[in-house]
């Protein structure tokens, strides 16, 4: 059976969920190579989420009227 929609997106935010958990142990944060992939990962989330709120029907916000 396929999943719907909601499941997905619950299923991301558990995986967002267990990432958090793992940039916030002890040892990553001493890693300077973990660090720099960190950082590079967050710039492409950035990247990601504009790319989403500017291609989508649901989040874009309507043209203001002059009048």
């Amino acid at each position: 059976m396929e999943d719907c929609c909601i499941d997905e997106m619950d299923a991301l935010l558990d995986q967002i969920a267990d990432f958090k958990k793992l940039i916030r142990s002890p040892h990553k944060v001493s890693d300077s190579g973990f660090l720099q992939e960190y950082r590079l990962f967050k710039q492409h989330i950035r990247w990601v989420s504009e790319d989403l709120t500017s291609n989508s029907f649901i989040i874009r916000p309507k043209p203001h009227s002059k009048y």
